[in-house]
């Protein structure tokens, strides 16, 4: 496998494409499921679309600590590019951290927020509305610990923390229907673990900050995390408050939220959530939810169609960078040497893993060593590390067998080779500018094994 997996800005892009198209199968199945009034799943449907955006990631991780531990080829194998991709590589990097930069700030300025929420104009809650808060907590199972307080400086009710929850109302009065309406969808999103899975996505809009897609997902978790809290308190819960009662009192709330800012945009879009929401509740059918064998096979056929899409998104940006590699100067022609041949500089390319072979090499004397094997078609063989002194020079004497068959002989360092081309037998001297760790390597690209014995000596 091509060793762009490992290489972090391609690993952007694929995170784009695979989580982008997997929302668009999401919107499909959504269309689907919402006109036979099914909504369950589609809720966890879009945990999933954020998991294909971040799934690459985790394999750039597992994948690079596999192949430094497999192949102990150290930064040889986590880069690959030529001067021209390194020159646009460093200019969208600059802008990508730019913009991670202007992200985090802007995710750091909400925290601090809900910090200072934490700790300014906060009222112990009454007693009657800890044991409303209590006895709710016990009806939904709900294991972690709920806090419940007033507070100035909060406009609507609202759930804060991340392993520690507190549910902030506003200092107001509040009916005892209103509070219990208000209790209940506040705890059921404490039960669904809305808040945490919030800032989990939240992290896509850190690293994806370019990216439209991902803020139309938020959007959507937004909207169906409040559509699944609505079924919830109206189907599976004690509550007495009728549909008309409950969302009476969310268009109230609404309307006494907008009275306090301003933005007739803002409230017509919360006026029109709303009516969403309460269309979906009204309609829903509890008795043709999608059942949890069903369901099951319903997230799985999300998931291969989503992988699906998420391989082809792999295959299209392998494409896309080995056309960009082969449009640049990946070979360079350094020199005619005095045994006129000519050395060329590339940088190490690993088409496939399996081709590429460390093989030990039999000592003869000091610094000086053989290396003898068959090498399959398209194979690469390369000794372990052996460390050459600024000004020294590394001689390589091979013989190729069958000797019509060209080989690619040379030296690695880092993650550029340093070779000459030749069929038959050859001799070359390889001039050393900086004291560094070697290797040497044969390549052989041809459709044919060849055998060769290597000799390779280095001194002054």
């Amino acid at each position: 496998m091509t060793n762009w997996i490992i290489e972090p800005y391609y690993i952007i892009l694929f995170s784009t494409i695979s989580g982008s198209l997997s929302y668009l199968i999401w919107k499909i199945f959504e269309i689907k499921l919402s006109k036979e009034r099914k909504y369950k799943y589609l809720y966890y449907m879009l945990l999933l679309v954020a998991a294909f955006y971040l799934v690459p990631f985790f394999y750039l991780e597992i994948r690079s600590i596999i192949i430094i531990s497999k192949n102990n080829f150290k930064k040889e194998m986590l880069y690959l590019w030529t001067p021209h991709i390194a020159e646009i590589r460093t200019i969208l990097a600059f802008i990508w951290l730019c913009g991670v930069v202007w992200a985090i700030q802007g995710g750091f300025h909400k925290l601090k927020g809900m910090i200072l929420l934490r700790l300014k104009s906060v009222l112990p809650a009454e007693d009657e509305l800890v044991q409303l808060k209590d006895n709710i907590v016990k009806e939904l199972k709900i294991k972690q610990k709920v806090d419940i307080c007033r507070s100035y400086s909060v406009i609507s009710p609202m759930v804060i923390g991340i392993w520690k929850k507190t549910i902030y109302i506003p200092v107001g009065d509040y009916e005892q229907h209103e509070m219990e309406i208000l209790l209940y969808h506040e705890l059921v999103h404490v039960k669904q673990h809305i808040t945490g899975l919030k800032n989990f996505v939240a992290i896509l809009q850190i690293i994806q900050w370019f990216n439209p897609c991902v803020y139309i997902l938020m959007g959507a978790l937004d909207e169906w995390s409040e559509t699944l809290c609505d079924l919830e308190v109206q189907y599976e819960t004690n509550c007495k408050a009728s549909i008309k009662e409950y969302f009476g009192f969310a268009i109230r709330e609404a309307e006494r939220e907008q009275a306090m800012l301003s933005g007739f945009l803002t409230k017509l879009q919360k006026m029109k959530g709303l009516n969403a929401r309460f269309e979906k509740v009204v309609s829903y059918n509890k008795e043709k939810e999608v059942g949890f064998v069903n369901g099951i096979i319903l997230m799985l056929s999300f998931l291969v169609v989503s992988s699906t899409f998420f391989l082809m998104a792999g295959l299209g940006v392998i494409k896309v960078h080995t056309s960009l590699y082969n449009a640049t100067d990946v070979r360079t022609k350094i020199a005619l040497t005095t045994d006129n041949y000519i050395e060329y500089e590339e940088l190490l390319i690993i088409k496939n893993e399996e081709n590429i072979l460390e093989v030990p090499y039999e000592i003869q004397k000091e610094k000086s060593f053989i290396i003898e094997g068959e090498i399959l078609p398209c194979q690469l063989l390369y000794s372990t590390y052996f460390d050459v002194e600024d000004n020294e020079k590394i001689m390589v004497s091979i013989d190729v067998s069958p000797n019509d068959v060209p080989v690619k002989i040379g030296i690695i360092s880092n993650n550029t080779k340093i070779y000459v081309s030749e069929e038959g037998m050859l001799c070359h001297i390889f001039d050393i500018s900086k004291t560094d760790k070697y290797r040497i390597f044969i390549e052989n690209e041809n459709n044919v094994p060849v055998t060769t014995t290597c000799f390779v000596a280095y001194s002054d």
